[in-house]
């Protein structure tokens, strides 16, 4: 008796399961927009310190896209702005850098002040660093506060049909990857016109906005949007 009621049991479950999946399959347009619409970004390090996030894609035609409300996602509202009956696939990924830095200074050259017969030296203090990701060069006297930086950016994009969970069916997801250790991911959306029938994302992705993007902001905070 116990027997068959765990046979039952597991015939129910593997029928609700394929159930599932059928239904997900059936779902519109507009409905699998809003279902990626309202995932969030998983974020995790690499083995070479590089922060990786990953989101559900939003999927379907550009009229459906344009209707779904955006609400307080300026994410989304933007990535709207954007896209137009012309669009295959659109992005927004904004991110933020981050570092410490600690440099020696040296002093490059004196200004003399004589006051009542004496002499004041103020001294003019320089600095530089640089690295494949940074490059800074920082003057400072008793007056001013002078810094020349630029930060630099990479990132490599990749589109994948992926299983959130082994019973569900593939959902297409972007991946980024920023190759700059010190950047992470802080808003990352992509919309993408559905193919045609039984057939994967376009090709195109494959290529999607990968490469160098210099990036100048403070030594703190970088966002860079990339569409």
């Amino acid at each position: 008796m116990k027997t068959k009621i765990i046979i039952a049991l597991a015939l129910a479950l593997i029928a609700l399961i394929f159930l599932n999946i059928k239904t997900c399959g059936k779902l519109t347009d507009a409905d699998n927009i809003n279902s990626a619409k309202s995932d969030t970004i998983r974020t995790q390090k690499n083995e070479k310190g590089q922060y990786e996030s990953t989101i559900a894609i939003m999927q379907g035609t550009v009229a459906d896209f344009k209707k779904i409300e955006a609400g307080k996602d300026s994410t989304i509202a933007h990535l709207q702005s954007i896209v137009d009956k012309h669009t295959i696939s659109a992005t927004v990924h904004g991110t933020v850098t981050g570092n410490s830095i600690n440099s020696g200074t040296a002093i490059t050259k004196y200004d003399t002040i004589t006051k009542n017969d004496t002499t004041y030296l103020y001294p003019t203090y320089a600095t530089k660093f640089k690295n494949r990701w940074e490059d800074f060069s920082i003057t400072a006297n008793k007056d001013s506060f002078h810094l020349d930086y630029k930060v630099f950016n990479e990132f490599d994009y990749v589109v994948r049909y992926n299983k959130p969970k082994w019973y569900k069916a593939r959902i297409p997801e972007i991946t980024v990857t920023n190759l700059n250790t010190h950047t992470q991911t802080i808003e990352l959306k992509n919309f993408t016109v559905k193919p045609p029938k039984n057939q994967k994302i376009f090709v195109f992705l494959g290529g999607c906005i990968v490469g160098a993007a210099s990036t100048i902001g403070t030594a703190y905070a970088v966002k860079t949007l990339i569409r």
